[in-house]
């Protein structure tokens, strides 16, 4: 599992843990010794924002990495390093 799919796992969960307290009556407005207090009426807000941008995560293409995965592991993934340089200066 790549870093990037561990990512969007765990913002998943996350997003699922917040939006099952968030349905529970009380759930923010009753915990005063928490860091941080959301007022209950921000939270249906703060849920919708957060799974917006998580829809807006690009999928990972398996298929893809699975290719590559081969070829590197074949060694016939070939590199072009001129392109990867032009990439990290922003160069087209």
């Amino acid at each position: 599992m790549t870093k990037r799919n561990h990512m969007t796992i765990q913002t998943r969960q996350a997003l699922d843990e917040v939006e099952l307290k968030a349905n529970q009556p009380g759930s923010t407005s009753s915990r005063s010794s928490s860091a941080q207090q959301v007022p209950a009426s921000e939270v249906p807000l703060q849920v919708q924002m957060a799974l917006e941008a998580l829809r807006q995560t690009p999928e990972v293409r398996y298929e893809l990495v699975e290719r590559i995965r081969a070829e590197i592991e074949a060694g016939t993934y070939q590199i072009d390093n001129m392109l990867i340089a032009r990439k990290l200066l922003g160069i087209s």
